[in-house]
């Protein structure tokens, strides 16, 4: 039985499914020498940001006052020799700036990310708005 990113996600009504074509890339630690310095993970940023906008282009706010939930899954024959974080920084990453989904990640409060062993690369995932009282409903001090 194949499970769906939709599975249990318990949100406001309001969710943007999307599939990205290729390879999931990584996120590359910045390098750089002295005041310059390069963005080795752009392009494929620049990628995700252009495949997310083309599906969901209702998303893309301003506000930051939105609270985002996200579930990946990460298809592709080499995913062994990746980190799953990565994957999920350089999407999160991807997404974030004026006029994109989130103005921060931070604003990004809800994660799960899954790397798939897959003959046919891609990366699936469902972007939702998540609300104070079900983010209050999973704390652990209680």
């Amino acid at each position: 039985m194949t499970r769906s990113l939709l599975d249990d996600v318990r949100i406001t009504g309001r969710f943007w499914h999307f599939k990205i074509d290729g390879d999931p890339q990584p996120w590359k630690r910045k390098g750089g020498f002295g005041n310059r310095s390069y963005n080795p993970s752009r392009n494929a940023q620049k990628d995700i940001a252009w495949a997310v906008r083309a599906c969901c282009p209702s998303m893309m706010n301003e506000d930051e006052n939105l609270l985002w939930g996200v579930r990946l899954a990460f298809r592709s024959k080499r995913i062994a020799t990746t980190d799953v974080d990565n994957l999920a920084k350089n999407f999160l990453d991807a997404l974030q700036g004026k006029g994109m989904c989130w103005t921060n990640d931070r604003c990004v409060r809800e994660i799960y990310a899954i790397a798939v062993p897959d003959p046919v690369p891609c990366t699936e995932g469902v972007i939702y708005l998540v609300t104070p009282d079900y983010l209050a409903s999973w704390s652990v001090l209680r």
